[in-house]
Parts: C-alpha cells; sequence; structure tokens
C-alpha cells in the first residue's frame, strides 16, 4: 500500500512540475546579459568621445521611432565609465554597459532586468522592448558622414540614431572648471561642468550635482531643483567640491567669450574652459 501512495504522490510531483514548466515567464521583463569576457573589445577613447551623448532613434529595422517631442521618443545615451541608458516611454532610463572599439566592434551587456513599468503612450511597450532586445544584441557601430549612428545587432538589424540636440547646442558637452567667483579652481582633483539635452551637472572628483535645465532666451540659463551625491571623500575635496556645486546651483546665465571658453553668471560665476566638442548639427 506504502509502495501504491509513493507512486502516486511522485506522479502527482512530476505532473504539477510539467505545468510550472509550461507556464511563461512574465513579459515585462528583460533578463540580465552576462558580460562578454575574452569577445569583448578593448574599450577605445576616440570611440567613446565619438559615441558620447544622448541619441535619438529613428528607425530599429522596419519599425520607426517618434520624434520630435513625443512622449514616448526612443533615446540612447553613452555615457563614460562604459556606461549607457536607453529608454523609450516606460519607466525611464534603463541602465547597460558597453565597450566599443576603433574597429566599430561593440558588445553590450547589464546586470539587472529590464522592467517595464508604467508607460506614456499605448505604442510605448512594443517600441521599449524592441530597443531592449536590440541594444542587447547590437555588435557593431559606425557614424557616417552626415552624423547619422549606425548600430549592428547579431542577426543583422540595424538602427539608425540621430545626436539629440539641446536647446543651446553651443553649450552642450564637457567643460573644465577654470575659476569659481573669480578664484582659479584649486581643488585637489580637476573638476568638470556638463551639459547635456535637459541635464546640467557638475562635479570636482568626489560627488556630482546636477539638474534639469533650459534657455527661455539668448544668454539666459533657469537650473531646476539641484540634487547631489552624498559620498564622503577627503575633507579638502569636499570642501572644494561644495563650493563648486553652490555655485553650480546658482547660475542665471551664460556668456560664450569664444569657441572654446564659457563664462556661467549668477552670484559666483564660472569660467570654463571646453573639454569636448559639441554634437554635430543635423544639416
Amino acid at each position: 500500500m506504502w509502495h501504491v501512495k509513493a507512486v502516486v504522490v511522485a506522479a502527482g510531483i512530476a505532473s504539477a512540475l510539467s505545468v510550472a514548466a509550461c507556464v511563461p515567464p512574465p513579459t515585462t521583463d528583460r533578463a540580465p546579459t552576462p558580460a562578454p569576457a575574452a569577445a569583448t573589445p578593448a574599450a577605445d577613447a576616440e570611440a567613446a568621445t565619438m559615441l558620447g551623448g544622448q541619441w535619438m532613434v529613428q528607425r530599429i529595422g522596419e519599425l520607426a521611432y517618434p520624434s520630435g517631442n513625443s512622449a514616448d521618443i526612443g533615446i540612447v545615451h553613452f555615457q563614460s565609465d562604459e556606461f549607457f541608458s536607453h529608454e523609450a516611454g516606460c519607466g525611464g532610463g534603463h541602465p547597460a554597459f558597453y565597450a566599443a572599439g576603433a574597429d566599430g566592434t561593440l558588445r553590450t551587456w547589464r546586470r539587472e532586468a529590464v522592467v517595464i513599468a508604467k508607460c506614456s503612450t499605448a505604442a510605448a511597450p512594443e517600441l521599449e522592448r524592441t530597443l531592449a532586445r536590440f541594444v542587447d544584441q547590437a555588435n557593431a557601430w559606425a557614424v557616417s558622414g552626415d552624423g547619422t549612428l549606425t548600430l549592428t545587432a547579431t542577426d543583422g538589424t540595424m538602427a539608425e540614431l540621430k545626436r539629440r540636440i539641446g536647446p543651446v547646442p553651443d553649450l552642450e558637452g564637457d567643460w573644465r572648471v577654470v575659476s569659481v567667483a573669480g578664484a582659479a579652481w584649486k581643488g585637489p582633483k580637476p573638476a568638470s561642468v556638463s551639459f547635456a539635452p535637459n541635464w546640467y551637472s557638475a562635479s570636482a572628483g568626489c560627488n556630482s550635482g546636477g539638474a534639469q535645465w533650459s534657455s527661455p532666451k539668448a544668454g539666459r540659463l533657469v537650473i531646476g531643483s539641484f540634487a547631489s551625491t552624498q559620498m564622503r571623500c577627503e575633507p579638502l575635496l569636499m570642501e572644494a567640491e561644495a563650493s563648486l556645486l553652490a555655485a553650480a546651483e546658482m547660475v542665471t546665465g551664460y556668456r560664450l567669450l569664444a569657441k572654446d571658453k564659457l563664462q556661467l553668471t549668477g552670484p559666483e560665476p564660472i569660467l570654463l574652459q571646453r573639454i569636448s566638442e559639441p554634437p554635430t548639427r543635423d544639416r
């Protein structure tokens, strides 16, 4: 009798496992892509410079993406330290990592799944999933003479992207801090200020502070609610950085003194020297 019960119980467990195996995984998540080992190209500084910044997705394969100020516009943002993010109207930027080679090779990986959260439009979920699937398979890049970025996936699918231009293209890029409130920068590490579409930030080598920004008219800047990270560093660095972040938060305008020199105006003006060039404008 005990033998019969054991057989019945075993059969029941096997049946349950079979049913569980048929249950599809949640469609809202993209599993993390493990970081490639030997296949990863050595990061190339020139490649990172060419890719750096925000790009608007024009199309992926035959799927066209919205343009202009649409809420579900596709964005890929290549940043420093092999980090990038992407979004298309659902749940904000999804973090991932990349390594771009000078020979046009590209590898991407992520450490957490993509979760499709609240979306801005009915079309956004498909756009978001398509973009996430594509960047996970991207293995090549090229920038054409007209500034179009073409990414290619392992299955041959191609995506076209254009640089996203902010309200004042000449401000965009990275700038080295020369002086704050008329005093030469003497922090223990170099300090910088960066302008990207919709985001303005400052750092002196420890924390980073930033906010959204706009320019209602030439020479005028409106800085949004400023927020900064709160890491602890050596006292001298933190003191210098605090003065920079305070000045950066109070900026009210700008003056381009030369192509590579910028003055941010306000109670404590910040003099800047360009580090990286602004993105190429579409023609």
